[in-house]
């Protein structure tokens, strides 16, 4: 049986490829234009901070120790004041306030959910950040590994009470943009 955490910590390479794909190098520059601070959920090896360097304070979350030294060492290569942070907000919430963070990132994250995790994720992402963008592979789950999962994001976002801002689903992928100011919880 999958376990998030224990997989993750087993797991010395968290992707396949250590860069961004076409949709991240799409959206993420406009997304974070002027952004403040950052919160990078599931942030891995830092493989996307190369777009943070306007920003004020990023903050990484992951829960696995393994990739905590390559996050920092990528933080300073990249010049961001940078926060990591070691957490399963499986376990506690984040250890952030309300509404704190400008900017949450979701990428690729929570394909690695399982059912019941997903939804704690998206809603302390939307508690702690303004706005969340959410790029993610989505489908059935026919030929999916044993680490991945099929979600209906928009459908988990506006149950738990959160307003779609942006969307958009191609064949594989799915861009979503919500707010955490319209939130009913």
């Amino acid at each position: 049986m999958y376990e998030s955490v224990k997989y993750w910590n087993d797991r010395f390479n968290p992707n396949k490829r250590n860069g961004t794909n076409t949709t991240e190098e799409s959206y993420l520059p406009e997304f974070l234009k002027g952004a403040i601070n950052i919160l990078d959920f599931g942030c891995g090896v830092g493989r996307t901070f190369k777009f943070y360097k306007n920003a004020v304070q990023v903050f990484g979350v992951d829960f696995s120790e393994n990739y905590r030294q390559r996050a920092i060492q990528e933080a300073h290569d990249q010049n961001l004041n940078y926060k990591h942070i070691i957490h399963n907000v499986h376990q506690d919430p984040l250890p952030l306030s309300d509404r704190t963070i400008e900017k949450g990132l979701l990428l690729r994250v929570l394909l690695h959910a399982p059912p019941g995790e997903v939804e704690t994720i998206i809603k302390e992402m939307g508690r702690v950040c303004n706005e969340v963008l959410l790029i993610s592979y989505h489908g059935t789950s026919k030929g999916l590994s044993s680490h991945c999962f099929a979600h209906d994001y928009v459908d988990l976002v506006e149950k738990l009470g959160f307003a779609i801002k942006f969307k958009e689903i191609t064949k594989d992928q799915i861009v979503l943009i919500y707010d955490s100011s319209s939130s009913r919880n």
